[in-house]
């Protein structure tokens, strides 16, 4: 019998992926991994223990002093931090203008890798987030990048701020934090967090969240029939 696959899913700001990437682990019985979620934690840490974003050295300094243990329940990824569960705190916007900084910190990140490699090379595993299909699982039969027009992103960040933190922020002030998240993550980062070369786009402006998670299952479903 084959394994099962791994799939990489990644995409800008507000694309629907971390739903997507759920939904499709949800449908195929696989396990959900969201890597924006964990690099989100440091970040985190940063903000509850006073510690300076900007100051690289401190941050690094820290790493060792946190316990992060990633699971999944009932298809989501659950973090937690010296025993403490914070998942429900890592989508903040006071954590959404810290994230940036912190997540492009070459220690982080490759602490980050291993934990999340280890777990995709078992398969039957949908892998969210930037270095996906690059670097934790290069290897991916199925890469999908997702696109969307940023006013269209812009309000689905607003709704989701409103609906989970009952935060009240103006859609241009919105805008401007996925346009510099944008330029971040895909003009001027670092080569190794650009877009995979053979990930399938999907523009998500004009799809249901139903109807993206569709195209990638059946998209799936027909790799897994090839290799049979």
């Amino acid at each position: 019998m084959n394994r099962p696959l791994s799939i990489a899913i990644d995409g800008l700001v507000a694309s629907w992926k971390g739903a997507t990437a759920r939904w499709v682990a949800k449908t195929m019985w696989y396990v959900y991994l969201d890597t924006g979620a964990m690099y989100r934690w440091i970040a985190w840490y940063c903000l509850k223990h006073k510690i300076d974003p900007q100051d690289t050295q401190a941050i690094i300094d820290a790493l060792d002093d946190i316990a992060m243990q990633v699971t999944t329940q009932e298809g989501d990824t659950q973090i937690t931090i010296n025993g403490t569960d914070v998942t429900s705190e890592l989508r903040t916007m006071e954590v959404n203008r810290v994230v940036g900084v912190t997540s492009k910190i070459p220690e982080v990140r490759s602490r980050m890798r291993a934990i999340q490699s280890a777990i995709g090379k078992k398969g039957g595993v949908v892998i969210d987030g930037r270095d996906a299909a690059t670097h934790i699982i290069p290897d991916a039969l199925l890469k999908v990048f997702l696109t969307c027009d940023i006013t269209v992103r812009a309000k689905r960040r607003q709704l989701q701020l409103k609906e989970k933190h009952n935060d009240e922020v103006p859609l241009d002030e919105i805008i401007d934090s996925i346009q510099k998240r944008d330029e971040h993550d895909y003009l001027w980062a670092n080569p190794t967090s650009k877009k995979a070369d053979d990930a399938r786009d999907l523009d998500t402006t004009h799809h249901t969240l139903e109807s993206q998670i569709q195209k990638i299952v059946d998209r799936a479903k027909q790799i897994l029939s090839e290799k049979l």
